[in-house]
């Protein structure tokens, strides 16, 4: 499997670390940003295949950042991480831009590695 370019972008430290350390032993090709000013601004230089987006983050409108994601670049798979799952709500961002939805309690973070391979391979 070729190296996989993902950008993850989560507020909270430790998950992050969490999740940069096990995309790495998986071969993953991994970017970090704490905001969507930061992953932003790493998309000016990274070209992620995926990038794995926490939705509730301070000073961050996700919802724009997704759709300005969108409108530069259609093939990035966008994987949203979040605990926020109202149906409604879920739908609408997959309808609108988000490739799939993942609710963080429900995964470790060698079980998201092992959902987000299994998407590439769709």
């Amino acid at each position: 499997m070729k190296n996989i370019k993902i950008l993850i972008v989560e507020d909270n430290p430790y998950l992050m670390e969490s999740y940069d350390l096990v995309f790495k032993k998986e071969w993953f090709d991994v970017v970090t940003a704490f905001d969507w000013l930061e992953a932003w601004n790493r998309l000016k230089s990274f070209k992620p295949d995926v990038i794995l987006l926490d939705i509730m983050m301070p000073k961050m409108n996700w919802f724009l950042f997704l759709e300005k994601i969108r409108k530069s670049n259609t093939d990035i798979k966008i994987i949203l991480n979040s605990n926020l799952s109202q149906d409604s709500d879920v739908e609408k961002w997959l309808a609108l831009w988000a490739t799939k939805y993942f609710r963080k309690s429900s995964f470790t973070p060698w079980q998201l590695v092992d959902r987000i391979k299994d998407l590439l391979d769709e």
